[in-house]
């Protein structure tokens, strides 16, 4: 299995989140990079900066036969652990696009303490609410590592556990749902379930989720 080279959230909007004086220091001490359109955006090998889309978008993809993310004003990204092979590579700016890049310690003492939470509407009608997660937890890591985080969350917060150690939710997943809780584009949590279900990890059913293996799930969540 390819392992992703780049982490990235998505509708983050973290221009939004940030106050005023937190987003004027944040320009401050970033290194700024100002792309012009289709230019391809370079990243060294040692790269573990966090860049931060505050003009413009990007596209990224990671590996061949990958998704091709697009990421606009607020969003994040950043190059996962590993080694960065361009040949393969897509790290391009749409429109004129601006980015502050900073390190991961100063994104962690700057931003991180305003990210609040992400969250989506489930249900219909009188029945709808909402479902959350905290933002915190999900920063730097991969597609399924976070996806298994947020099922590990709402287990915790939303469902149960049986006598046997398994997991239980009495919702639909739906990805799109799961996608505005992860930052991850819809396609890329499809696929990641459609994994775990081979996997015999979890099972999705029309009227709720079935978690067969919580400790395989946890592993994941804490694989980066």
């Amino acid at each position: 299995m390819h392992l992703p080279k780049f982490w990235y959230l998505r509708d983050l909007r973290i221009d939004e989140r940030l106050p005023s004086d937190v987003l004027d220091t944040l320009r401050q001490r970033a290194r700024l990079e100002r792309w012009g359109h289709r230019a391809d955006i370079f990243r060294s090998p040692d790269d573990a900066d966090v860049s931060v889309v505050l003009e413009g978008n990007v596209w990224l993809q990671d590996r061949s036969r990958a998704d091709e993310v697009g990421l606009g004003r607020g969003d994040i990204f950043g190059k996962a652990n590993g080694e960065l092979d361009h040949k393969d590579l897509i790290l391009r700016a749409h429109d004129d696009t601006l980015l502050a890049v900073v390190s991961p310690e100063e994104f962690r003492q700057m931003v991180t303490p305003h990210l609040g939470r992400l969250q989506t509407k489930v249900g219909m009608f009188h029945k709808r609410r909402d479902l959350w997660v905290p933002v915190q937890p999900l920063l730097f890591t991969t597609p399924k590592c976070r996806l298994a985080k947020v099922l590990l969350h709402l287990v915790e917060t939303e469902g149960s556990v049986d006598d046997d150690g398994r997991g239980l939710l009495g919702m639909r997943l739906q990805p799109r749902k799961l996608a505005d809780l992860t930052g991850v584009n819809p396609q890329r949590v499809k696929r990641i379930l459609a994994s775990l279900e081979t996997d015999k990890i979890l099972e999705l059913g029309r009227s709720g989720t079935r978690v067969w293996d919580l400790d395989e799930l946890r592993r994941i969540a804490q694989s980066g």
